[in-house]
């Protein structure tokens, strides 16, 4: 029985991640035309109302603004109480109190709900460039699900 030979001579050694890169990290011109129209259409119905239509929103705001006032308010004081217990969304309270600290409550939650997006887009055009090992426009489709 004859072995089959493969010429391998066209093949560099890979080393790491280094074998992936194509482009050397350069984005590809449609995707500089097309990232800030997509970031603009993400972001403008943050822009265009105070409250954004998300369902379990303004239990959110609320929860951060009781945080926020339930030292200085007597009511607040008298019927609510810190807990340090893990809950879902403490990475909102994490980033929304400080926020709210220094910005209006609506503001902080649009600016926290803008944040959230835009990382889990980017996180996506991230994680395709690591897997491909070139930018793509079709990551930004995710842009449809956030």
């Amino acid at each position: 029985m004859q072995e089959a030979r493969v010429d391998h001579s066209g093949l560099s050694q890979a080393t790491g991640s280094a074998a992936l890169r194509t482009d050397a990290g350069a984005w590809s011109p449609p995707l500089t035309l097309v990232l800030p129209v997509v970031l603009a259409l993400l972001l403008l119905p943050l822009i265009l109302v105070e409250m954004p239509p998300l369902l379990d929103y303004p239990n959110h705001l609320a929860r951060v603004d009781v945080l926020l006032h339930y030292r200085s308010d007597p009511f607040l004081a008298d019927h609510y109480t810190a807990s340090l217990t893990p809950v879902p969304n403490l990475l909102m309270e994490a980033v929304m109190l400080p926020l709210a600290s220094v910005l209006p409550l609506y503001v902080a939650g649009r600016v926290y709900v803008a944040l959230a997006g835009l990382l889990t887009l980017f996180g996506a055009m991230l994680l395709n460039r690591t897997l491909f090992g070139r930018w793509s426009l079709w990551p930004l489709c995710g842009a449809l699900y956030i």
